[in-house]
């Protein structure tokens, strides 16, 4: 299994937020919050894994597994397989 980086992702909003035109460190940090970011995910996300062919799973984090694996109480948690 193979295990992605986090990715900024904002569930309130139905839209990716993504602006090309943002390159410098210092502008990414003001629109992404890190300047090795390129976009804030919306609650699009998970069409843009299953269009591109993943089966998507998710979860909500919660107790034990908040502790066990570090994750932040009630963030989502997805795994994409190939399918």
């Amino acid at each position: 299994m193979t295990v992605a980086p986090c990715v900024k992702f904002i569930e309130g909003w139905a839209k990716t937020y993504e602006n090309p035109s943002v390159t410098s460190r210092e502008g990414r940090v003001a629109h992404f919050g890190q300047s090795d970011h390129v976009r804030y995910y919306g609650s699009d996300l998970r069409d843009r894994i299953t269009s591109a062919g993943f089966m998507l799973e998710e979860f909500t984090a919660e107790e034990p597994k908040v502790l066990r694996y570090g994750l932040r109480r009630g963030e989502k948690v997805f795994i994409a397989r190939k399918g």
